[in-house]
């Protein structure tokens, strides 16, 4: 044994002593590369039977013993050894009581045995026998219900296999895939209502570990954090029964001249029956909007192909008799200053002055009712004389007295705009109302033109008490304007509909293509059956019933432009 006589060894040195070895971990490519060059278990359809279970799980205790039998003479082996290390330990220096201590320190955590009795055996080699081996594991009987567990998902992923190639006709021979390896699906495996195994992923992990030191899982393959892993299945264990060649595949009866490529069938042979496609011709008839539903956006249309007799409200000015140094009037001042003594207004609608009026913006009556300073009756009288100055185009050429519309200005100002017939509404409930009745007198207004009739007077047409259609008044505009209503409600209906068949169709189109890309990158080699049947599966499985279809259509394209 080699004694160290430095005393102060640098924490730099010591971590350059005990270098932390990383599994040497093959690429994807590497991997592939390996799989083609070695001559391992080959089949058309591979599926586990009963029968070749049975051989697998007899396969499967053969090995395990003869490796627990080979682990069992190494533990021999290291418990004389660490027989050893105990006596040296007696009399370590200083230093080797320091080295050992780090070498443990760092290395504790390694849960291989095998990876950790390496490093060791380096370390013992080059300072001496100091630290102690651990003991080798060996392949408990628990392990054999794990891997049975294991046995039986992969069983249900080559019949699904078996069953994608059939589907497809592909009959090449080709290696037996690994079996993926998912502990959240094996711990989930249920038998009668019960759980196979009550077992935590994490245990199912470190018996899988365990088989892959033993040799019974070999060539680890990591998906990710969401899918299971891949490994191979020893070829010396595993069994499995051919659909193609009805016969058992193993070790032993492997043909070492495997016959490989893609059998399709024949492109000149009908696969399915093509019937003609009948042309489909859509008359479709413009139809015209009946009474009570125009379109919408009417009212806007109108104000603005009308005049305006008043001044912008929103813009700050000052009248002519005041003083520049005056403060600018307020929205509420400017509103205000708009109300007109009833008789005032009565002769000015009576001379045809309103007959191309343009009402105030909504957005001011708006900020007016929620911010402004009118009061209820003021902000009420301002409305309705707006609203009369508005609707005088109606009676546009007609003979209506000054009397006439002082007796409508009072009959409003009495009915209109009130609560149980005594109080006014809110300002912000006045808007809102003023919005529908400025709908209604557009409406009207239309129809007295479209239909050539005379309207009444409008001290008659605006009483409210005038419902029915024959009394022909603007009480009775109420009912087209809750079929405006409604026919606005299924207007958004059918926009919305009509965006979903949008987007259904769009991605009707998307979908189509991407399944064909998928397709063609199968039949170029560039993906297996299974990961294409799993996609269309996953992403678009309304294609799953034609990929079939799809692929010989794809494929006979691409003969074609070969040819």
């Amino acid at each position: 044994m080699r004694i160290i006589s430095n005393q102060n060894v640098s924490d730099s040195l010591i971590n350059g002593l005990f270098p932390v070895i990383k599994p040497n971990v093959a690429t994807n490519i590497e991997k592939k590369q390996q799989s083609e060059n070695e001559n391992g278990l080959k089949s058309i359809h591979p599926v586990i039977t009963n029968e070749t279970m049975a051989m697998t799980m007899d396969a499967y205790r053969i090995h395990v013993a003869t490796y627990n039998a080979t682990i069992q003479e190494q533990n021999k082996q290291i418990e004389k050894h660490n027989s050893e290390v105990l006596e040296n330990r007696k009399n370590l220096t200083p230093v080797q009581k320091e080295f050992s201590r780090l070498f443990i320190s760092k290395h504790f955590k390694i849960s291989d045995e095998i990876q950790y009795n390496q490093l060791a055996t380096e370390f013992n080699n080059e300072y001496g026998n100091i630290v102690e081996l651990r003991k080798i594991q060996t392949v408990k009987y628990a392990t054999e219900l794990f891997f049975m567990q294991m046995l039986h998902a992969y069983q249900m992923q080559l019949s699904k296999r078996a069953s994608i190639h059939s589907k497809f006709n592909i009959a090449f021979e080709s290696p037996i895939p690994s079996v993926e390896i998912n502990s959240h699906e094996i711990a989930s495996f249920e038998r009668n209502g019960v759980k196979s195994i009550d077992a935590t992923k994490r245990t199912i992990r470190n018996h899988r570990n365990r088989l892959q030191q033993a040799g019974v899982l070999q060539e680890y393959e990591f998906q990710g954090h969401k899918k299971g892993v891949k490994m191979q299945i020893n070829e010396s264990i595993l069994h499995v029964f051919d659909l193609k060649t009805q016969k058992i595949v193993c070790i032993e009866n492997q043909s070492l001249n495997p016959q490989k490529g893609k059998k399709f069938p024949d492109n000149n042979e009908d696969t399915r029956t093509i019937k003609d496609k009948n042309k489909i011709k859509e008359n479709v008839e413009n139809n015209s909007l009946g009474l009570g539903t125009p379109s919408a956006g009417l009212s806007i249309v109108f104000y603005k192909n009308t005049r305006s007799k008043v001044k912008d409200l929103t813009k700050g000015g000052r009248a002519e008799n005041v003083k520049v140094s005056e403060k600018e009037k307020t929205l509420s001042d400017k509103l205000t200053d708009l109300i007109q003594h009833p008789q005032e207004l009565a002769e000015n609608l009576a001379l045809g002055l309103y007959n191309d009026f343009t009402p105030i913006d909504i957005r001011v009556l708006v900020k007016e009712a929620y911010h402004g300073t009118m009061t209820k009756d003021d902000f009420k009288e301002m409305v309705i004389q707006d609203f009369i100055k508005s609707s005088a185009k109606i009676w546009r050429g007609k003979n209506v007295y000054t009397g006439v519309w002082k007796k409508t200005i009072n009959t409003m100002m009495l009915d209109w705009f009130k609560a149980l017939g005594t109080t006014t509404f809110n300002k912000h409930i006045v808007v809102e109302m003023l919005q529908e009745y400025r709908w209604r007198i557009n409406h009207a207004r239309k129809w007295f033109v479209s239909h050539d009739f005379k309207p009444l007077f409008p001290a008659d047409y605006f009483d409210l008490t005038r419902t029915e259609r024959k009394e022909v008044g603007f009480a009775y505009t109420k009912k087209a304007w809750s079929k405006h209503l409604k026919y606005q409600q299924n207007r958004e209906v059918e926009k919305r509909k009509l965006e979903k068949r949008v987007a259904t169709r769009k991605a009707t189109i998307n979908s189509s293509k991407e399944v064909e890309n998928k397709v063609t990158q199968f039949l170029k080699g560039r993906m297996d059956i299974e990961t294409l049947y799993n996609f269309v599966a996953k992403n678009h499985p309304s294609h799953l019933e034609k990929l079939s279809e799809i692929t010989f259509k794809i494929q006979s394209k691409l003969h074609a432009k070969l040819n």
